[in-house]
């Protein structure tokens, strides 16, 4: 059999690479210590060891913070085993509290040591960079809402554009009788009054939600203010009133006849201030829509729920909303707030990152509310009241799948609260324990999380096993087992083919042309006996390759794991068996030595 691989410039190594497909993953099940409910309800669970509450510290945005506060006085106050509290201090101090309090931190605020931070704003890759563990997961999605003072227009009457919104922040439109506000407003008094804008004074992730979508909207302002968290709105001149908080411009605007301003759509609800309405030129319907939890929900299921916009990497989690696509029946200044974690692991290094005096409980503990808070019904109805909309599915099921199954503590996986005291009672749960290779231990947890979501009645417990399944010796399948979920005993088991691996060969060799190899050139090539792309085993099959033949720097570098228990090694065994080639049958593949090949540690 013959495979063809195209030549990349500027490189010529062979790379072996091993590819398998999984969809994330479900829950892992652990004997039940403790009572549960799963009848839609509220989830509550009680201690049963008479074990002292861990104290959970957050910090950072402050716009989220009443629900915040709202719903862990529940958690805490419902016989859970921690108190979680949270400070409004703003995005950037739960930032870089949660990266280094110690050295990050310029401010005197309390608390100055947290378990998690909360911000509207994201990362930079300056932060990952410095502090590789961090990550980010979406937990709500609000609104940046423009409100107004003008006296006899209620709320939704005053009718924006992109355009509009664009020039009142850039100093553009100055009194309330512009052209283009009367031109789109023809039902309400607008005045030949100046025009007040009210603007963040500190630093804020509402600010850099207003000053993102406004730069979607519009190039000019991208070139004039920019996308930041504190601008400086130089263009506004005299007619800037900046304010501290999102509640200081809300006040202002409330006293202030003629003024304008940002803030979350919850600061506008609870001082029930006047909110525009949005109207997309594009929009066909000519239909302004309004700043509300429904136009958030549209704008959430419009997206493709696909991470990474904005040029972020996917397994960051971050979703960039401000410049969506097809968006005219939605506000357009919405976004996610963000959960920011300590992963405690970076590849397959763990160093933990708890604050001074705390232990593994704490991260453990702070899973656990956080989790509860992603599932619970409450939440949803709590998070309206406050202008917030939780998860859609497709992100809630990818959320949960990463936090139950990459957030370690002293070399240890944190437990599901599903699993370690679980919260959701089936008097039979169904369940199934899957024992799986351990080269595959990471990938079959997020499976079972990710397959928990979306049937949360069924316990899936992920054990590894590293001497292969007992009654098929040398043979990489998955074995499920039928479980009885209260006692957590294995009962009879089913092997099963899992998981189809394939061993995939990548050839960059400063060539043009596509090089063609065959199972028993490939063999030679990975035992070391074919070491230059001149071989006559591979001039065979592309006879343009003669011309490389004794040419030194036409060596050809194996690249490959050196790890003698990798799935590639076996791989590779098995490929020789097929074709007879290259040793003895049977025997562990081991790297050729010599300069010709570069090993790396991974796993595989």
């Amino acid at each position: 059999m013959v495979k063809r691989f195209r030549g990349l410039p500027q490189l010529r190594y062979l790379l072996i690479v091993l590819a398998f497909g999984v969809v994330a993953g479900g829950r892992s099940a652990t004997p039940f210590r403790r009572a549960l409910l799963s009848d839609g309800q509220d989830i509550h669970v009680h201690l049963d060891d008479g074990g002292t509450k861990f104290v959970v510290q957050g910090a950072g945005a402050a716009a989220p913070a009443e629900l915040f506060q709202d719903v862990m006085l529940t958690y805490s106050g419902s016989d859970f085993s921690a108190e979680v509290s949270y400070t409004p201090l703003g995005s950037d101090k739960g930032i870089c509290r949660i990266k280094n309090a110690t050295t990050e931190c310029s401010d005197d605020l309390t608390p100055k040591e947290i378990d998690f931070a909360c911000s509207d704003s994201l990362l930079y890759n300056s932060d990952y960079e410095e502090y590789p563990d961090l990550q980010m997961f979406p937990i709500v999605a609000g609104a940046v809402a423009l409100v107004y003072n003008l006296p006899g227009a209620a709320d939704g009457d005053l009718v924006v554009t992109g355009e509009i919104m664009s020039r009142i922040f850039r100093g553009n439109i100055t009194r309330w009788n512009d052209p283009s506000l009367t031109l789109l407003n023809p039902s309400i008094n607008l005045p030949d009054q100046p025009m007040k804008v009210s603007v963040r004074s500190d630093i804020s992730g509402t600010t850099e939600v207003w000053t993102k979508t406004l730069s979607a909207l519009d190039p000019k302002f991208r070139e004039e203010v920019g996308i930041s968290t504190l601008p400086e709105w130089t263009g506004l001149g005299a007619a800037a009133y900046p304010r501290s908080t999102g509640r200081g411009v809300a006040l202002f605007v409330l006293a202030t006849p003629y003024s304008v301003g940002y803030m979350s759509l919850g600061d506008a609800r609870k001082l029930s201030l006047s909110k525009a309405a949005y109207l997309d030129p594009s929009d066909e319907a000519n239909q302004p829509v309004k700043c509300d939890e429904r136009s958030i929900e549209l704008a959430l299921l419009a997206n493709d729920g696909l991470y990474g916009h904005g040029g972020d990497r996917p397994e960051r989690l971050t979703i960039d909303l401000a410049n969506r696509v097809g968006s005219a029946s939605t506000w357009p200044a919405i976004s996610y707030t963000y959960l920011i974690l300590r992963r405690g692991r970076v590849g397959s290094t763990f160093e933990d990152r708890l604050r001074p005096g705390t232990t593994c409980d704490q991260v453990q503990n702070t899973v656990y509310f956080w989790e509860w808070f992603l599932r619970s019904p409450s939440v949803v109805s709590r998070a309206a009241r406050y202008g917030y909309v939780t998860l859609p599915p497709h992100i809630l099921s990818s959320t949960l799948s990463i936090l139950n199954s990459d957030v370690w503590c002293n070399g240890t996986r944190t437990d599901s609260a599903y699993a370690a005291h679980p919260i959701m009672h089936v008097e039979a749960l169904a369940g199934f324990t899957l024992l799986t290779p351990d080269y595959l231990s990471d990938v079959m947890t997020k499976v079972a999380w990710d397959y928990h979501t979306h049937n949360n009645t069924i316990a899936v417990n992920v054990r590894t096993i590293s001497e292969g399944i007992p009654g098929v010796p040398g043979q990489d399948y998955v074995q499920i087992a039928a479980a009885d979920a209260a006692s957590g005993q294995d009962g009879g088991g089913l092997t099963l083919p899992g998981l189809t691996v394939e061993l995939g060969v990548m050839v960059n060799a400063n060539l043009e042309q596509e090089v063609v190899l065959t199972y028993s050139a490939l063999v030679r090539i990975l035992t070391g006996e074919v070491t230059t792309w001149g071989d006559a085993a591979l001039v065979e099959t592309n006879p343009w390759l003669g011309r490389y033949n004794g040419t030194a720097d036409r060596r050809i570098t194996v690249v490959a794991v050196d790890n003698p228990e990798c799935i590639a090694h076996r791989a590779v065994d098995r490929l020789r068996r097929t074709t007879g080639a290259g040793g003895a049958v049977g025997t562990p593949w081991i790297p050729p030595p010599g300069p010709g090949v570069r090993r790396g540690a991974d796993s595989g």
